[in-house]
């Protein structure tokens, strides 16, 4: 009886340690500076299956985004205070937090980010049903329309990646 019962302990043991492995190989991947194209990609597919009203975002049009706003740099914060993957200033994540009911509370984190960035584009869409002018007002950090050319230059910008992950398959 007493061999039974050690062998129950030592598979606990085992199991406690695949558990530690498994989650030490999760929080490298989502807290390294990076992420890779296909890392993004899996999240964008997962935010995609769960929720219905994400599915008309196209993965390569989110994965040009994030290549424009970050460079898929995890912790990129720019000189506006906008942070992560798909660069939201935190009152914003904050607010699609709370607009759709997310939970959301690490501007950093991968998945939060993307999840984040992903309803904010839904929302936005909502306003105008184009998607040119979504990507505007996501520059524009939904402030309103506005003709400048600096925000084009961006709408261009995103196109083109948006354009390239289309043709390399993503």
């Amino acid at each position: 009886m007493a061999r039974n019962y050690s062998s129950i302990i030592n598979m606990k043991y085992i199991l406690l340690l695949l558990v530690i492995i498994f989650q030490e190989n999760i929080l490298r991947m989502f807290y390294k500076d990076t992420i890779t194209i296909e890392e993004a990609m899996h999240i964008i597919d997962a935010l995609r299956a769960t929720d219905k009203r994400l599915q008309f975002l196209e993965r390569a049009l989110v994965l040009g985004i994030i290549e424009t706003e970050s460079n898929f740099r995890v912790k990129a914060v720019s000189k506006y205070g906008a942070k992560g993957l798909m660069q939201l200033k935190q009152k914003t994540f904050d607010w699609i937090s709370d607009t759709y009911d997310l939970k959301l509370n690490n501007v950093f984190d991968p998945v939060q980010n993307i999840k984040a960035g992903m309803y904010f584009l839904y929302w936005l869409y909502q306003r105008h049903k184009d998607i040119d002018i979504m990507i505007h007002e996501y520059y524009t950090g939904h402030k309103g329309y506005d003709e400048g050319r600096r925000n084009w230059l961006y709408v261009a910008t995103v196109k083109k990646n948006y354009l390239k992950f289309k043709g390399l398959g993503y």
